[in-house]
């Protein structure tokens, strides 16, 4: 069971987002580190040593032939590569899409004993309580509610209207996985075919996605600094958005000290961020997540496995990435891959052997 990210944090964030994503069920992690080389310098050392991880760097070498503006093509175009990656390797069942603040919290043997007829899966979204400050982890998160608890939380004046995206700061889509395939693409909270049509997806309360949306005041100044200065706009609607004009205008304004800006932040923080502890807890709201679904430790690659993996990957880290990018461009991952496979040297056999097994599952996948 992988992972994939696209990520720009700290070395700290990343190493925690690592081993809790390792912790809570995934045996292998595909992060692609975005950010200026001396940023990410720390992470990137990290990354690169441990064996349960594939980084790669999305510098101008990697993006081909150009680097997307928006974020979340970026995201989903690296998401939908590892799953092409991936699905010459029979012993991967699972890719799920995920963020660097996210982690999964899933019944991993439930997950695993799906009917092979299940061809993806919707992770319903915990996210974290916000409160400006945490002694130890962070271990307290929401639930999706009901019209009637929203309108109870309205009318308390905990919430400004009767509707999850007012209850979470953060995304209540869920988060996607799949089993690896060539003819599916994998998004930032679906799955799609190749006729862009989504794919309906299994939901279990037994499948969940932690998120570590702004759970302190120092983590939501950090992330909306980082969302204003990243030089590339991410998408965001409605309060989201109007969050984020707020907190850019703070950010580029010279009439402003650091301090006064920080103390501005905090505020916005506040009275916009911050959940009613209290109150949600009296009312029984909050979950911890099941201790037992992250105490899980990762599998290993096998040699052969691994070997395949990384000349797939290192053959893909210069290819054109609109292959991978739902697009009116006719390009497909299949036609690469099938490509691929025609420019194998002798001295690939184990490779083209795992190609020729891919395409015999769907002929059509080898004769385009």
């Amino acid at each position: 069971m992988c992972t994939v990210s696209t990520v720009k944090d700290s070395a700290a964030n990343i190493k925690a987002f690592v081993e809790g994503n390792l912790a809570a069920g995934a045996d292998h992690l595909f992060v692609f580190l975005e950010g200026a080389a001396e940023e990410v310098a720390e992470a990137h050392q990290y990354l690169k040593e441990h064996e349960s991880v594939t980084v790669v760097r999305t510098g101008s070498r990697y993006w081909n032939p150009r680097r997307p503006g928006d974020l979340n093509k970026r995201q989903m175009t690296n998401a939908t590569l590892v799953s092409c990656a991936l699905a010459i390797l029979p012993a991967v069942h699972w890719v799920f899409h995920i963020d660097g603040d996210e982690r999964l919290d899933i019944d991993k043997e439930r997950l695993l004993a799906l009917p092979p007829d299940v061809p993806c899966v919707s992770l319903r979204t915990r996210e974290a309580v916000s409160r400006p400050h945490w002694d130890g982890e962070v271990d307290i998160f929401k639930e999706l509610l009901d019209e009637d608890t929203l309108c109870l939380l309205t009318m308390l004046g905990v919430i400004a209207e009767p509707a999850n995206t007012a209850y979470f700061n953060g995304h209540t889509h869920g988060k996607p996985g799949m089993r690896p395939a060539l003819d599916r693409y994998l998004r930032i909270h679906r799955v799609l075919d190749t006729d862009k049509q989504e794919v309906p997806a299994h939901s279990s309360d037994d499948f969940h996605v932690l998120h570590y949306e702004s759970f302190s005041a120092e983590e939501f100044i950090r992330k909306w600094q980082n969302h204003t200065t990243s030089g590339t706009r991410a998408k965001f609607s409605g309060r989201r958005d109007q969050l984020r004009g707020a907190i850019s205008a703070v950010v580029t304004n010279p009439a402003l000290t650091d301090a006064d800006k920080r103390e501005l932040l905090t505020t916005i923080y506040r009275r916009e961020v911050e959940d009613d502890l209290p109150t949600l807890q009296r009312l029984g709201l909050l979950v911890t997540p099941d201790a037992s679904h992250h105490a899980y430790g990762p599998a290993a690659f096998g040699a052969e496995d691994a070997a395949a993996l990384a000349q797939v990957m290192a053959r893909l880290r210069t290819v054109d990435k609109r292959h991978f990018d739902h697009n009116d461009l006719g390009l497909h991952p299949r036609d690469l891959f099938a490509q691929m496979r025609s420019e194998l040297r002798p001295d690939e056999a184990a490779l083209a052997a795992r190609l020729d097994a891919y395409f015999r599952t769907d002929p059509g996948l080898g004769s385009r």
